[in-house]
């Protein structure tokens, strides 16, 4: 514990996916203080060590200072105690060669050391090892990194070893996945259970994240965090670029299980220097969360939507969740399951015009039109609806090959339909609604009426969009089928206006009566029909409404 005044800083992180490296130096002040307690802890090894207890707020600078990575780590895991946990050799050679003690409290055995990873990098030698006491000598043979685990009664302790390479620490705060008995939606993923390093893309380096893997980690992880720290990763000297993945797998066999399921991840930006025998900074940094499902709420405004009244700010609410079902929080970037950019785009169904204008998007703050992208959990989404008569609409979130939709109903203004005869003193003409047809009379052959359909969100300003003649049954031209060339549409049919006029042509007879419909419709199927008669002289017709909805 004496020989390594270096400190590691642990923070006690809130429940966000940040991991904080080891810094060389602190503000004076600090350094100080932890200086001190190191000192004062050195002098007194009976006394419990100073450690932040789980879940405790630092209060002040001396508990926000420090754990060094050495062998205060070991000691406040109360087990089997390294005089350092980690040894760096700039040099190979039995001239470069470095000792370590092993102790453990009520223990009188012999200790065992596992280091498979490390015969072709080191040479790991018992000097003396009986009565839970033992000095190894470590002699350094090539260039390289492992660990060494050195077990007694129960307990155990890691060693990590780095050859002609660099040594940066990281410290990690899982949190629980329990709070009062209810799942807590919080990152780093609770689910995180390992951690692999790959340096310049080399071989990645496992580091275990629960207390059976790692010695180095301690917490329940059900009610209180896995707090892992020192956490050692080796890197050659020079420009390095690092790359950190939190899986949801343990460590198997002291490495990361084929087909471990990615929770996160970061990558520095630009390469680090790494220099040999120094405290190598990566600094503060966040993890970026894989997305493995999302799901999607589109709200509706005070009172709900209606055609003619624009609202804005309507709210949106996208949750994405990691591949192991934590609900992601803010910060960090989107990433799909092979760590690149996935930002969750969010749209919606209505592409063409007019229809594309009846909403549109506001990214945090800033209108981005009917089709938005959210970077990140930090970044909000708002919709705006600007009264336009549309029809059901699907809205849409997907990040890479997941997605999400949410629906909402048609919205449909009260359509009403105005006609009036040119001959109202012979001819008898009224108007309709989408539940009750219109009718036309007419008296007359040449006679005309003409038909205005209005509707709100569709026919008045700002929208002003068009009616179309759908159908009609009033003239064989248009409808093959008709029983006679009654009357003419003008525009015919298919096409749109303001208004149309219908002009009588032929009267029917007994057997075959001049009776025809008119259907128009807006641009979301809502329809209205008119019912059309001609009658001349001494002939009448009577006939029943045909309603077409």
């Amino acid at each position: 514990m004496c020989n390594n005044p270096a400190a590691t800083l642990l923070l006690n992180l809130p429940p966000t996916e940040k991991v904080l490296m080891t810094r060389p130096t602190a503000s004076r002040r600090t350094y100080a203080m932890a200086l001190a307690f190191l000192l004062a802890a050195c002098s007194n090894r009976s006394a419990a060590p100073s450690a932040l207890p789980q879940n405790a707020a630092p209060t002040s600078a001396f508990q926000r200072s420090a754990i060094p990575p050495g062998a205060a780590k070991a000691e406040a895991a109360a087990g089997v105690r390294l005089s350092t946990s980690e040894l760096a050799f700039a040099r190979t050679g039995p001239k470069r060669a470095k000792r370590i003690t092993v102790s453990e409290t009520a223990f009188e055995g012999r200790f065992a050391v596992s280091a498979t990873g490390c015969r072709r990098i080191a040479r790991i030698v018992a000097a003396s090892n009986a009565h839970g006491k033992a000095t190894y000598v470590i002699t350094p043979l090539r260039r390289g990194w492992c660990a060494a685990t050195f077990s007694g009664g129960g307990k155990r302790a890691k060693l990590t070893l780095a050859v002609e390479m660099g040594l940066v620490h990281v410290s990690i705060v899982i949190p629980p996945k329990l709070r009062g008995g209810a799942r807590r939606p919080a990152f780093v993923s609770p689910n995180s259970q390992s951690l692999g390093v790959s340096v310049d893309g080399g071989a990645v380096q496992p580091i275990g994240l629960t207390p059976a893997t790692n010695p180095d980690c301690t917490g329940d992880g059900d009610t209180t965090p896995i707090v892992c720290t020192g956490l050692a990763i080796a890197a050659p000297p020079g420009s390095d670029t690092f790359t950190l993945d939190l899986y949801e797998q343990a460590l198997a066999g002291g490495q990361i299980p084929i087909g471990a399921t990615l929770l996160s991840q970061y990558t520095t930006p630009t390469p680090l220097t790494i220099a040999v025998g120094v405290a190598n900074e990566l600094g503060t940094f966040t993890m970026n969360p894989i997305v493995g499902s999302l799901s999607l709420q589109v709200g509706a405004p005070a009172g709900g939507y209606a055609a003619g009244s624009a609202a804005s700010g309507i709210a949106v609410t996208v949750t994405a969740k990691d591949p192991s079902g934590a609900t992601i929080l803010s910060p960090g970037k989107y990433l799909d399951a092979g760590g690149d950019a996935a930002p969750i785009v969010i749209s919606t169904s209505q592409s063409a015009a007019p229809f594309s204008s009846a909403f549109s998007f506001s990214v945090d703050g800033g209108n981005v039109g009917s089709t938005g992208s959210l970077n990140g959990p930090g970044d909000s989404v708002t919709l705006d609806y600007s009264g336009l008569t549309v029809g059901a609409t699907t809205f849409t979130a997907k990040s890479g090959t997941t997605s999400a939709i949410a629906t909402a109903p048609p919205i449909q203004g009260a359509a009403t339909l105005a006609a009036s005869c040119a001959e109202s003193n012979i001819d008898t003409c009224s108007g309709g609604t989408t539940a009750d047809a219109g009718s036309i009379a007419f008296t007359e052959l040449g006679d005309t009426a003409t038909l205005t359909p209005s509707e709100p969100g569709w026919t008045p300003s700002p929208y002003s969009q068009l009616f179309t003649l759908q159908s009609d049954t009033c003239n064989l031209t248009d409808d093959a089928s008709a029983t006679g060339n009654w009357a003419s549409v003008s525009p015919a049919a298919g096409n749109t206006a303001t208004s149309f006029t219908v002009t009588a042509q032929n009267a029917g007879s007994d057997a075959t009566p001049a009776i025809c419909t008119v259907t128009l419709a807006d641009g979301t199927g809502q329809t209205l029909t008119v019912d059309v008669s001609v009658t001349t002289s001494g002939f009448g017709v009577d006939f029943r409404h045909a309603r077409i909805h």
